[in-house]
């Protein structure tokens, strides 16, 4: 089980209704992180005692037992309101991930609760992420694994994982670190089946096998989608050894 802090946004306005904003984002922040499953999250009283303190990360997450700490600020200009955030390691100060969101204030309670499920559901996915990146090899199914096609396959991961959180570049994306995965280990069972499902959901829709030059990617990704076929197994195995291993479906 994973472990973080939400410390209170800084308003970096002179506004009192900037600073509402800020509570009010760390606070929705906070309550979407504690309904995760797997994830503990120090209460709002610990965490916000530390937003003026100006502490190092790493103190505040040994005061409060956690992982990773979650920081923010709201800066605003007339109507035009910028949000930052950033997930940082406790151990080492190292930032996993940072956003900034740059919004118009017509209608502050709606844009605030947009802000803080995307914020919470991104730093989510990105700690689970930074995890399964530094802890891979405790991991039954990669115990033989070259760790660089561990690399490719949890980058692919964390490309899909963005996708369905309404970020990243699309499967043009994804595909190229699974083939990359591949390439590097052929034995990396686990990839096989995520090349054959994004490959047909990709391209389901065109009829690529009637072109006369068709990429060899594309080629061993038709392969890997017959290989899958008979070997339907490694891929229910590996959608439940996922979910163990990063906390969250793949």
């Amino acid at each position: 089980m994973s472990s973080i802090a939400v410390l209170r946004f800084a308003n970096m306005s002179s506004g009192e209704e900037t600073g509402f904003l800020a509570e009010g984002l760390s606070e929705d922040i906070l309550d979407h992180l504690a309904r995760q499953e797997g994830l503990k999250v120090a209460s709002r009283s610990d965490s916000f005692q530390f937003s003026e303190r100006n502490e190092d990360t790493g103190i505040i997450g040994e005061a409060l037992g956690v992982a990773f700490v979650l920081e923010g600020s709201v800066r605003q200009q007339g109507d035009n309101v910028r949000i930052t955030a950033q997930l940082v390691r406790a151990a080492d100060g190292f930032h996993v991930w940072s956003k900034s969101y740059e919004r118009i204030r017509s209608d502050s309670f709606d844009m605030q609760t947009d802000v803080a499920t995307n914020i919470a559901r991104l730093a989510n996915h990105s700690l689970s992420m930074d995890i399964g990146r530094r802890n891979w090899q405790n991991f039954p199914a990669f115990k033989n694994s070259d760790p660089l096609a561990v690399a490719y396959l949890i980058d692919a991961h964390d490309e899909f994982g963005k996708i369905k959180l309404g970020e990243g570049g699309g499967l043009s994306v994804v595909l190229p670190f699974l083939h990359k995965a591949v390439s590097v280990d052929p034995t990396l069972a686990a990839a096989y089946p995520r090349i054959s499902n994004h490959t047909l959901t990709r391209y389901s829709k065109q009829d690529w096998r009637s072109k006369r030059h068709v990429p060899q990617p594309m080629k061993r990704s038709v392969a890997v989608c017959q290989w899958t076929q008979t070997h339907l197994h490694y891929a229910s195995n590996f959608d439940s050894n996922a979910q163990e291993f990063t906390g969250s479906s793949i």
